[in-house]
């Protein structure tokens, strides 16, 4: 089955949360825009979503600098992006809400999730938006698409959004790389970011989601 493109124009693109994949798919849009611009698409308006503020142990697994460390994550994310690509970029230091008197983010196209709870998950997705649900383990992570075709992604797999939260606190990068894989974010962005130039630059998709798994080798398996 082939999971068009429903988009039209001028894209109103949301990215919500903007740590370890977030940051780095972040990246990966800017260059999309780019590139669809080039190509003669009319581009996006990218918002950028999170409350939480640079720490010293985000430091080397997202794409922040300890000149950052303090700042909000968003804020700090889209000034850099604006400075180095030229581009506007609008940051939202706060968790996602659908209603908003700005113009840029009352009217969402594309709602990308990277969040990093099940309860953020459970209020973030409603229906009939077009949407890309980001997730990883230690050395598993998921790409999976919510559209209008779509079979119902949450309700297909409930441990998505059901199930108890893992609330450990994190102090140090060491800590982090103890119970996750390095690159395993970067993959999952990679992935996304993929599926995305899929969808706009050739139309629509085929597959509806990947899991991808680092364990013993790299493996990506799409789900039709």
């Amino acid at each position: 089955m082939k999971y068009k493109n429903p988009t039209k124009g001028v894209v109103n693109l949301h990215l919500v949360g903007v740590g370890g994949t977030g940051s780095i798919l972040a990246h990966h849009i800017v260059r999309l825009d780019l590139a669809m611009k080039a190509l003669g698409h009319p581009g996006f308006n990218i918002n950028l979503w999170d409350p939480d503020v640079v720490e010293a142990h985000n430091i080397g697994r997202q794409m922040f600098t300890l000149a950052e460390v303090g700042a909000n994550k968003a804020e700090a994310l889209a000034l850099k992006l604006r400075n180095h690509y030229c581009i506007n970029i609008q940051p939202h230091a706060s968790g996602y809400t659908r209603v908003d008197t700005n113009q840029w983010t009352r009217h969402p196209d594309l709602l990308i999730g990277c969040v990093d709870t099940r309860k953020a998950r459970r209020e973030l997705y409603g229906t009939g938006v077009w949407a890309f649900d980001c997730g990883n383990t230690a050395n598993t992570g998921q790409v999976l698409m919510q559209h209008p075709s779509c079979p119902d992604t949450f309700a297909e797999f409930p441990g998505l959004t059901k199930g108890q939260e893992d609330a450990t606190p994190t102090c140090s990068l060491a800590e982090s790389l103890g119970r996750q894989e390095l690159y395993i974010n970067s993959m999952v962005a990679t992935t996304c970011s993929q599926m995305l130039w899929q969808a706009f630059r050739h139309g629509g998709l085929d597959y509806r989601g990947a899991f991808i798994n680092l364990k013993n080798n790299i493996e990506i398996k799409t789900l039709s």
